[in-house]
């Protein structure tokens, strides 16, 4: 599920409506949204996860777990 390119698991990740990345599982390295979040505001990624239609029935009973990391990084600023 995880290695099958054509077959496996795919994958789209959007940000406000913009696609991020589109395709495989197994080619999804990084996504980078590219936004500055100010302290106390949120930032909506969406993540959509499935199997294509050309999935055989190998895959049926089979569970895949997926673990996502955030990495953030503090802009310079004023200290407080």
């Amino acid at each position: 599920m995880w290695t099958d390119h054509v077959d496996g698991i795919q994958v789209v990740v959007s940000e406000d409506g913009n696609e991020l990345y589109n395709g495989p599982i197994a080619s999804l390295d990084e996504v980078s949204a590219g936004v500055e979040v100010a302290a106390g505001d949120t930032h909506l990624l969406t993540y959509v996860f499935s199997l294509p239609n050309s999935a055989g029935n190998g895959f049926q009973g089979l569970s895949q777990g997926i673990g996502i990391t955030y990495d953030a990084a503090q802009l310079a600023g004023e200290a407080r």
